[in-house]
């Protein structure tokens, strides 16, 4: 079976766009490089620049950030793209060549993170397969692809 997710962008969202271009509050976005849509029709945009995740309402209305710059738990650099499962939010990170699962319905906990891609050269996407066996929120059992310029990391999650 294959999923296709089509977006169609509201009136709202150029509004969103246009005020990452040189504007410096919260709702701001600064080169924003990936999207991913909640059971809540929750967006959650990878603001790239900012180094963090910005989330809008369906309507495009600003609601909150996760995480700011840095390198530790809940903390980005470059976050660059977005896989959501579940509850779960995967965040591909190109300044620290990691990726952070962070737990959306607990407070936006960080529950694991994948921090061996030291080997690839600029990280662009981010592939998330989520095996939906277990139904633990916490299990990240699945395969994870990330591509850069040159090429695909594969790795095998597995539960412990």
């Amino acid at each position: 079976q294959q999923l296709v997710l089509s977006i169609a962008l509201t009136p709202t969202v150029p509004d969103i766009r246009k005020t990452s271009q040189g504007a410096t509050s919260e709702h701001s976005l600064s080169n924003p490089s990936a999207l991913a849509i909640d059971a809540h029709d929750r967006v959650y945009v990878a603001d790239t620049d900012n180094h963090r995740i910005a989330v809008f309402n369906h309507e495009g209305c600003y609601l909150k950030s996760i995480g700011r710059k840095g390198e530790k738990l809940l903390e980005f650099s470059e976050p660059c793209s977005l896989a959501l499962s579940d509850g779960v939010l995967g965040v591909l990170e190109r300044g620290n060549k990691r990726i952070q699962f962070i737990c959306l319905e607990s407070d936006n906990e960080v529950i694991g993170s994948l921090n061996n891609l030291d080997n690839m050269t600029l990280p662009r996407h981010l592939i998330w397969m989520r095996s939906s066996e277990s139904g633990e929120s916490d299990d990240l059992s699945g395969d994870i692809l990330v591509a850069d310029s040159n090429s695909v990391y594969h790795n095998k999650l597995c539960a412990d």
